[in-house]
């Protein structure tokens, strides 16, 4: 912790020497979230929320620099089903049929911490577009994971079913999975989710931002060659307070 507020500290520092104005805005909202990976035809977003503030320097009437500090959930849902028939080897050759279902959910949370250069335009209703590099470190988070499958035997006198299921919940934690660990715990290796962010919006009367932001996860998830990257789409509301 001590490490994110040191570097937090230096990018205000760094973007302070504009004697221009200066804005807090507070903001909250909205995420959807999934994951790139190679093998992605069951990966599907799941929504979270977002909230933090950010400090804005306006550079000049068009050009301002906003650091932020965010709490943000990222993660993804999955979902497959898939059925095969084949026979049992005995003396009728029973047909039978196998379905299975499985369903899972990852929420990951996050301190984030980006840097935007924001373009500004407009009068009344003031547009603007931003982009720049972030920073997210992970704090921890939960999943949960649910398969079922049922077997229909259809013997010449009636069909017999049989069903089995598990539902298996834990804990999301950073690093490597230590002796001894909890063996529902999902461990991932690397804390830091380096990414880029983009987006855009409008502050309506000087007094509410809303705002559209895209983030792209470069960082992998996993120490592999099989790679899994973040992705999140946020709606945020912000409430600017000028300073000075």
């Amino acid at each position: 912790m001590k490490k994110l507020l040191f570097v937090y500290a230096v990018m205000m520092a760094a973007v302070s020497v504009c004697a221009q104005p200066i804005t807090i805005i507070p903001r909250i909202g909205a995420t959807s979230s999934t994951i790139s990976t190679q093998y992605d035809e069951d990966i599907k977003a799941k929504t979270g929320f977002t909230l933090g503030v950010g400090v804005n320097y306006l550079v000049n009437q068009t050009f301002s620099v906003q650091a932020e500090l965010n709490f943000i959930q990222k993660g993804y849902l999955e979902e497959s089903s898939s059925s095969r028939s084949d026979f049992l080897d005995n003396f009728e050759q029973t047909p039978y049929t196998t379905t299975e279902t499985s369903k899972g959910k990852q929420t990951l949370n996050y301190f984030e911490i980006p840097v935007l250069a924001k373009v500004i335009f407009g009068n009344k209703t003031k547009f603007f577009l931003n982009a720049g590099p972030s920073i997210g470190i992970g704090l921890g988070g939960k999943y949960t994971s649910e398969s079922k499958s049922t077997i229909v035997y259809s013997y010449s006198d009636g069909d017999e079913t049989e069903s089995y299921s598990s539902d298996i919940k834990g804990n999301i934690k950073f690093g490597t999975m230590p002796d001894g660990a909890d063996e529902n715990d999902w461990y991932i290796d690397n804390r830091i989710d380096f990414g880029l962010q983009f987006g855009g919006g409008a502050l309506i009367a000087d007094r509410i931002m809303i705002e559209a932001r895209y983030g792209l996860g470069l960082s992998n998830l996993y120490n592999s060659d099989y790679e899994v990257k973040n992705r999140v789409f946020q709606v945020t509301v912000g409430i600017p307070i000028r300073l000075y």
